[in-house]
């Protein structure tokens, strides 16, 4: 029961983060890195579920009323980290080296010793000039 001048009720206000809004619009936003990782993070090759909800975060509200029905997204994936590679090059060929992905398991490396490979190094053979 809500009585009259009854203190405001943050209780759940933290159980969401709030979404980034668009620079260039009203009407779209963003959504942000999951909280402890960084766009670099070995986890970023993997996917990810969202809840997504409508709810009131700077109005007075109840922590039941506050949060609507949740819309879930499975399968969503963040953009890539950076693989860095080194090039080698003499007279006759080029010679591309990147390092393997790393599979990350709820913070683990889970990475097969050794990583799985179809060939060695990518080696482009011809002109080079």
């Amino acid at each position: 029961m809500i009585t009259p001048g009854q203190a405001d009720d943050e209780a759940g206000l933290e159980a969401m983060i709030q979404l980034l809004p668009s620079e260039h619009s009203d009407r779209h936003f963003l959504v942000p890195l999951p909280p402890g990782l960084s766009a670099d993070s070995a986890e970023m090759f993997g996917f990810f579920t969202y809840e997504l909800r409508v709810g009131h975060a700077k109005i007075w509200s109840t922590a039941q009323g506050r949060f609507g029905r949740a819309l879930r997204a499975t399968g969503v994936q963040h953009p890539a980290p950076a693989l860095f590679c080194t090039c080698q090059r003499n007279q006759t060929e080029l010679v591309v080296e990147a390092p393997y992905a790393l599979a990350v398991l709820n913070g683990r490396n889970i990475t097969a010793d050794p990583p799985a490979q179809r060939s060695g190094p990518s080696v482009c053979t011809g002109p080079t000039g």
